[in-house]
């Protein structure tokens, strides 16, 4: 088990595509401070950086300004806690149904993938949509 607990660490984007390039450089310090291997690496920012993507892609209607936070730390329990919030339109992931990954391309429904990969890489993904409007979705690794 990880014996290292981190600090919070947190960032806001822009809901700019050119912003995801900023996830790698944030998770990096608290990932490399606990000797992650390059693939669980790779794999946490996939998770991150596929949630930042719906928010940029689907939480602000066309050509409105709006950000996205990330905070992450490690706890003494070895657990890695990403919480990201927008203040976009509503939406649980926790909702959306599986993907049939066994179905032939042609027979899937478009959309849902990300969520799968999210679910795929992270122990527990948990919604929330709090009173002042923010959508806060909590993803949680066991490291």
């Amino acid at each position: 088990m990880i014996q290292y607990v981190s600090p919070p660490r947190r960032i806001v984007l822009n809901n700019e595509l050119s912003e995801v390039g900023k996830i790698r450089d944030f998770l990096l310090p608290i990932c490399r401070d606990c000797h992650l291997d390059e693939d669980t690496i790779k794999r946490l920012n996939l998770a991150v950086e596929e949630w930042i993507v719906n928010i940029v892609s689907y939480a602000y209607p066309h050509g409105t300004s709006g950000t996205a936070e990330i905070t992450a730390q490690i706890g003494n329990d070895g657990v890695l806690t990403v919480v990201i919030s927008d203040r976009g339109v509503a939406f649980d992931p926790t909702k959306v149904g599986k993907v049939d990954t066994e179905a032939d391309i042609d027979q899937r429904t478009v959309g849902g993938l990300g969520i799968h990969l999210i679910r795929t890489i992270m122990d527990t993904m948990a919604y929330e949509r709090t009173d002042d409007g923010r959508n806060v979705l909590t993803l949680t690794k066991q490291l």
